[in-house]
Formats: C-alpha cells, structure tokens, sequence
C-alpha cells in the first residue's frame, strides 16, 4: 500500500504499524525533527537532508540552556576519574527507570 508522509506520521502518532507501506514522497519531503522521530519509533529512518530543524520548537531548560560549555577536553587526574566512575556507578544503582515521551507542538 503506497501512503504519503504525512499519513506515515499520522498512522506513526496513532501507534499503527508501517510494516509494508511504501512511502512515495519520502525523498522528496521534509519533515519536521519530532515527525522525524515519530518516524524511527516506527522503523522508518529519514536522510538528515529532509529532517527539518528549529529552534524555535525545543523548550527553554535553565538546567541545559544556562551552562556555559566549552569544547576544551575536561582535565581530571587518574584518581578524580576513578572516584567520579564509582559515583556514577552508585547512583546508577539508586536511578529509577526514566521514561521520556515526545510529542508534536
């Protein structure tokens, strides 16, 4: 059965499945970087050309958005680095499971 983008996406957001659909216009379509994902959840993974980016779309996080990053390589000694492992190791231990749903804007 042959569908167009936008009915992939639409049948993606319901949660049917795209197994044995041929999308015509996939090549030639640009779609939107959740549409995309919705896409991938489903096993239909798009060139990076026609994944269409905004900024304006992703949300405003002070915990991400208010750190200075620098592209300079973090200098730790051997002993800093083994007690940072064995903290993140025991946090590991204590993290609950983390679900993150995407959803259209």
């Amino acid at each position: 059965m042959k569908v167009k983008v936008e009915q992939a996406i639409a049948m993606a957001r319901n949660n049917e499945s795209l197994e044995g659909l041929v999308i015509e216009d996939l090549k030639d379509t640009q779609v939107r970087a959740v549409d995309a994902l919705a896409l991938a959840e489903h096993g239909v993974l798009l060139p990076e050309q026609n994944i269409y980016y905004n900024d304006d779309d992703i949300a405003y996080d002070p915990d991400f958005d208010e750190v200075e990053w620098s592209k300079e390589p973090l200098k730790m000694t051997w002993e800093e680095k083994m007690e940072l492992a064995a903290q993140i190791e025991k946090n590991a231990a204590n993290d609950e499971e983390i679900s993150v749903v995407v959803s259209p804007i």
